[in-house]
């Protein structure tokens, strides 16, 4: 199919092939900023075409460039339809016809398939596009969640009936339309019907369908005009209703016309007759639906279908039909997890359907699960009425829920309408699992978590959250026929503290196999997933499994590049967003609304991000001469694992990870190492994860002061790198650096800490009050230790001022304490000073290299112990680090022998005592929000503690002291009275091959105000 739209530019419609990727993905890079989207690349193109299901793609090219796309596929959402999932044309070519020569290529393919409809997606302010579809002959499904157009054009030119009439019209031409950028539909006894008009010389052809049937329901021609006609589109089921046909003669002829009917699933209407019509014929039938389940909107409703023959050639009518019961009455579940005897309820939603006022009498039943504190309720309704009743009841036993409530309508003048309702609950509480079937779900419980499977398309969704698994599809090119097809079978086996749900589906796209969905519920709140295929014979080739999941991201932390990356929960991550090349990990977790949710896949599957959601590929080999296959399951956790490290470990089967933890938009001063040597310029490198363009400037400042130097930025998803002129920084030791990245959407800012070393580090022993004392100064800090007096750092000098409170020379009572030694120390548990003293300990001066080559310089106190019960043959060694100039104190342990234990549940602490007496005492400076509050010591004992996210500081006169623990550090404890202040924090230690250690704790004094996320900038310093 072609086209010119240019004197020397023609346009041609081709389909999609991996060849024509790479222009594909420069059209979306060149649209991107039309619709808000992001670009592509040549690999995610084939990705996205792989795991799309698309029939076909449909691509316009002028020359050798891609200039729109049109994706062709089977409708998932319901039966009898495809679907064109997406759209677009390159900006530079709007305006030039060629997303409606794709519209109508696409259509025409409809035309020639055995599809009778074709739908799609749009946007209801999408204005320019709007009007297209409807020339097209697309109409607009009025409908306040979403804008969806069908075209039934198909159906149209494919109908026996029609083609005579048609012969000598241009569908597309001769169409008469008067387009309105608003729903389309016409609204008559609750029906909603699309018609389409076709004039041409003194040829007029009328046609009209109904929305929920999708079917033809009126057809008039030159010769006849035949019109399908119920009372009303809601009929109450079971009960006598009235269907007609009409049939006008518009000729001098008669007609001969026959007319059938046959039951169509819930709707029960059989006949036949053949009249000759001169004029005008009412042929007037009744039929009945059965009772069945509440049809879903967006689908095909039941309907009555109707074959008429006029003439010999032969056209179905169709009408959707909108079946009730006397009494819509909708149940609803506790809100809250249950006991055995607490008092609950049950919840009515109740609407009266019929066209009178009703009085209603519910007879509530017994029941071993619940005892209802009436026999019966009563309610009156008007016409369409409308109420929420709620009735009392006592919980008897948790579980499966299923009883019938008799339903008596009394009316005025008229005999009373008996019916029962079916009603299904689950009751659910801890230790109970089981399953529960109502009309739109499979409800399984386990402890205090729901897994659901919807009936309309099973699709599997959790509780309470934004988080949707769809049927699994198999290719390629991939099938959804399990989002339509009903399962010939659902069971649910318990486990000895697990429950699975099991879907069989027998297939009729994959002959001779059967499908079945396992689906395994824990009570912690842990769902195991995998597919099985079973084959009549052997397997004889392998099938590519796709499962779709769409999750609404609130914080999302996965690995990226090599590091672990989190986005912003402010700044919502859509998965097209993200390129699926970067992933390398298998797993991802998300801090939802309600609890955190992590999803892991096997580590040789495939995952790939399309628009909205994540397909996740498996292509494994069949075993010889089986006949079944299970493919590898996937896992989710709905708050089993609360943090992602610990979820991250569960994903790697155990395996160490090394990665860091980076933001999605993240700047990285000096390589991430807070240590700067000026000898060099300061290298600047701005990563962002996202597939989207960033274009701004980014800004400096240190200390609040604005660095010379600034630097433009025009990048996608990657890194850029700049470097500052050592000479523009005016640089101190302890430096409060700023970035403002100002962008056309936003502006971002960061807070980082650069420290800057200087001068030397000196050490020196000497005798003091006969105590053998190990002192290291760095020209800033001053600190000592004596294992002489004990094992520890007992002083800690900053530009002379004294921080630690001690009793050096000699222990000495205080407070709780005797002996009581103060100063600063680490050790383990259940080793009190007391029994540490009868130990031996020894002290050297050390140096020691971080991870980004910074020598560190200090004491080193290491110390046997020989006596303790518990901890006897433990040897540990102490470090207190510093670096030149710096006001900088770190402190850590190494554990050399280990007296046989593993050393994985002990909680080490860092213990110490802050200045505290007459003359001179710390405060503690605590921010909550917009509050600021100073504590200090009394008296009255105060007791604190500061979580990882805490803002605070010590502060002693003008100087203010900052205690950043590691990752891994419980909450530090601030305790005071009348004597002490004592600091405390507890930690487990770490396990690295055969090292085993725990994680570095700072110290910093500065007179700037530090935020606890800055100072975490610290924890990059590693030993």
């Amino acid at each position: 199919m072609s086209t010119k739209i240019e004197e020397l530019q023609t346009i041609e419609i081709v389909s999609y092939h991996d060849r024509l990727a790479n222009s594909v993905a420069k059209m979306w890079s060149d649209s991107k900023e039309a619709w808000g989207g992001t670009g592509r690349t040549k690999q995610q193109v084939i990705d996205q075409q792989q795991a799309s299901g698309n029939l076909d793609t449909f691509l316009a090219m002028v020359g050798n460039e891609v200039v729109g796309y049109c994706g062709f596929a089977v409708y998932k959402e319901d039966i009898g339809a495809l679907y064109i999932p997406l759209l677009n044309v390159r900006p530079d070519y709007h305006g030039k016809k060629v997303g409606k020569l794709l519209l109508l290529h696409a259509i025409e393919q409809a035309i020639h398939s055995e599809w009778p409809r074709l739908d799609l997606y749009t946007w209801a302010g999408n204005l320019k596009a709007v009007p297209l579809y409807k020339r097209c002959g697309f109409f607009w499904e009025d409908d306040d969640q979403y804008t969806h157009l069908m075209n039934f054009m198909p159906s149209v030119l494919k109908n026996p009936l029609l083609k005579k009439y048609l012969k000598n019209i241009d569908w597309y031409r001769d169409l008469q339309l008067e387009i309105e950028v608003k729903p389309d539909g016409e609204l008559k006894n609750n029906f909603t019907f699309y018609s389409y008009r076709w004039k041409k010389d003194q040829d007029i052809i009328s046609v009209k369908f109904e929305k929920t049937g999708r079917g033809i329901s009126y057809i008039e021609t030159k010769d006849f005009i035949l019109e399908l006609l119920l009372e009303n589109h809601e009929l109450i089921e079971e009960t006598e209703q009235l269907v007609y046909v009409q049939v006008q003669n518009k000729t001098s002829e008669p007609l001969q016309v026959k007319i059938d009917a046959d039951n169509q699933d819930r709707v029960l209407c059989h006949f036949s007759e053949s009249i000759l019509i001169e004029e005008k014929y009412t042929l007037e039938k009744p039929f009945t639906i059965q009772k069945g389940d509440k049809p879903i909107k967006g689908k095909t409703y039941p309907f009555i279908q109707i074959e008429v023959e006029i003439n010999g050639v032969k056209t179905p009518l169709q009408l959707g039909i909108s079946p009730k019961s006397p009494v819509s009455m909708a149940v609803k579940e506790p809100e809250h997890i249950l006991a055995k005897e607490m008092n609950t309820y049950l919840d009515l939603e109740l609407e009266n359907n019929l066209e009178e006022a009703i009085h209603l009498n519910v007879s509530l039943p017994k029941s071993d699960k619940l005892a209802f504190h009436e026999e019966q309720i009563s309610i009156s309704l008007a016409k369409d009425e409308k109420k929420w009743v709620r009735i009392p009841a006592t919980v008897v036993e948790l579980g499966k829920f299923d009883a019938v409530l008799a339903c008596d309508i009394a009316r005025e003048g008229k005999s009373a309408i008996t019916y029962q309702k079916q009603i299904t609950i689950g009751l659910s509480g801890i230790g109970y699992r089981f399953m529960v079937e109502n009309e739109t779900h499979w409800n399984l419980y386990n402890g205090t978590h729901t897994l659901s499977v919807d009936k309309g398309d099973n699709s599997m969704t959790l509780l309470d959250e934004s988080f949707v698994m769809y049927a699994p599809s198999f290719g390629k090119p991939y099938s959804n026929e399990l989002s339509k097809l009903k399962p010939c079978k659902v069971e649910a086996v318990p486990g000895d503290t697990t429950i699975t749900m099991k879907l069989f589906f027998h297939s009729s796209e994959l002959a001779g196999i059967d499908i079945i969905v396992h689906m395994e519920l824990y009570a912690e709140g842990f769902i195991k997933r995998w597919i099985t295929i079973v084959s009549e014979t052997t397997l004889k080739q392998d099938f590519s499994l796709q499962e779709t999941i769409y999750h609404d991201w609130k914080k999302v932390v996965m690995p990226m590049n090599d590091h672990i990356v989190t986005f912003d929960k402010w700044n919502v991550v859509e998965p097209v967003e993200i390129q699926s090349g970067s992933i390398n990990g298998n797993w991802y977790f998300s801090e939802d609304v309600k609890q955190p949710i992590g999803f892991t896949w096997n580590e040789n599957s495939k995952c790939s991000m399309d628009r909205w959601s994540i397909h996740i590929v498996s292509e494994e080999d069949v075993e010889p001469e089986k006949r079944e296959k299970n493919y590898s399951p996937v896992y989710i956790s709905i708050g089993a694992y609360r943090k992602w490290e610990d979820f991250q470990h569960f994903a790697n089967k155990g395996k160490k990870s090394n990665r860091e933890l980076r933001d999605e938009l993240a700047l990285s001063l000096n390589n991430n190492n807070c240590i700067y040597q000026e000898e060099t310029n300061l290298d600047v490198e701005l990563l962002h994860h996202k597939q989207t363009s960033l274009n701004g400037e980014i800004h400096y400042y240190v200390n609040n002061v604005k660095v010379n130097d600034r630097h433009s930025v025009s990048m996608e998803d990657g890194s850029s790198s700049y470097s500052i002129n050592k000479n523009s920084l005016p640089l101190q030791s302890v430096n409060k650096w700023r970035t403002e990245l100002l962008l056309s959407t936003k502006k971002v800012m960061t807070e980082d800490l650069i420290l800057v070393p200087s001068g030397q580090i000196k050490t020196e022993i000497s005798e003091l009050k006969n105590k053998k004392v190990y002192s290291v100064s760095n020209g800033v800090l001053t600190f000592k230790g004596s294992p002489d007096y004990y094992p520890g750092v007992y002083s800690l000098q900053v530009n002379g001022m004294e921080w630690l409170d001690h009793a050096f020379p000699e222990p000495t009572a205080k407070s709780w304490w005797n002996p009581w030694c103060g100063g600063i120390k680490m050790g383990p548990p259940d080793l009190n000073v007391f029994s540490l003293l009868k130990e031996t300990s020894t002290c050297d001066f050390v140096e020691r290299k971080d991870n980004h080559q910074n020598i560190w310089s200090g004491l080193r106190i290491e110390t046997t112990i020989e006596s303790h019960p518990i901890w006897k043959g433990l040897r540990f060694a102490q470090y207190f680090l510093a670096l030149p100039g710096l006001p900088v104190f770190v402190t850590y342990v190494e554990v050399i022998e280990n007296a046989g234990k593993r050393m994985s549940e002990e909680l080490w602490h860092t213990n110490f005592f802050l200045t505290s007496n007459d003359h001179e005492k710390c405060e503690l400076h605590l921010k909550n929000g917009m509050i600021n509050q100073v504590y200090l010591s009394s008296e009255k004992e105060q007791s604190l503690h500061f979580s990882d996210e805490t803002d605070y500081f010590i502060s002693l006169q003008q100087e203010k002291m900052y205690y950043m623990t590691n990752e891994s550090a419980e909450n530090t404890e601030y305790y005071s009275n009348k004597e002490t202040i004592q600091m405390i924090t507890m930690e487990k230690c770490v396990r690295d091959n055969d090292r085993i250690y725990t994680k570095p704790n700072f110290l910093l004094f500065n007179n700037q105000e530090f935020n606890a996320a800055t100072l975490r900038k610290l924890r990059r310093i590693k030993f």
